[in-house]
């Protein structure tokens, strides 16, 4: 893990495309998000394991804003059966 005293946060693009990255909250306990990321290296949707909007997990796709930017949908979304099977392989993954 990063400096605890850090923000967490994942990155906008991937060096290595076609990826899911996922990260933890600062005390461990849990997923704190996971997002793909395409082709490109650019994020396509970002899962949040808090509460948005009375939506636990949710999910936010990523866009085009203009002027060459991309960034986070303002509305959460329910997660897809894919995205659910991702979280739950993230949070049930074991270090051996």
């Amino acid at each position: 893990m990063k400096n605890r005293k850090l923000p967490n946060k994942l990155p906008e693009e991937s060096h290595t495309p076609g990826r899911v990255y996922a990260i933890f909250r600062k005390d461990g306990k849990d997923v704190g998000s996971i997002a793909q990321y395409d082709r490109k290296g650019q994020k396509i949707w970002e899962i949040h394991t808090n509460e948005h909007k009375g939506i636990k997990p949710h999910y936010h796709k990523w866009e085009d804003k203009g002027n060459g930017k991309r960034g986070q949908e303002k509305d959460g979304r329910k997660l897809t059966k894919r995205m659910q099977s991702i979280l739950r392989k993230v949070r049930n993954f074991k270090k051996d």
